[in-house]
């Protein structure tokens, strides 16, 4: 996914201040950003809004915020 506009960035910022626990991007090169952290969250959405980066993993550390997670997923999949 491509998030190409400002309602989706929106959106999934979002989606993660709803989990309750962290949540994390994993670019190529290994490194890792924490998205409930401010600053981490700005450099990691950054670098995912970079052409280049567009291969980068999202987790969650918590199994129910997963869903959070895939929801937003479901809901913006054609953005």
């Amino acid at each position: 996914m491509r998030i190409s506009n400002n309602d989706t960035l929106y959106a999934f910022e979002q989606a993660i201040d709803k989990c309750e626990d962290n949540v994390y991007l994993l670019s190529p090169d290994g490194k890792q950003f924490n998205l409930k952290n401010p600053i981490e969250r700005y450099e990691g959405i950054g670098r995912l809004l970079e052409d280049k980066w567009e291969r980068m993993e999202l987790f969650a550390s918590e199994r129910k915020d997963e869903g959070v997670l895939f929801d937003f997923f479901r809901q913006y999949k054609a953005a």
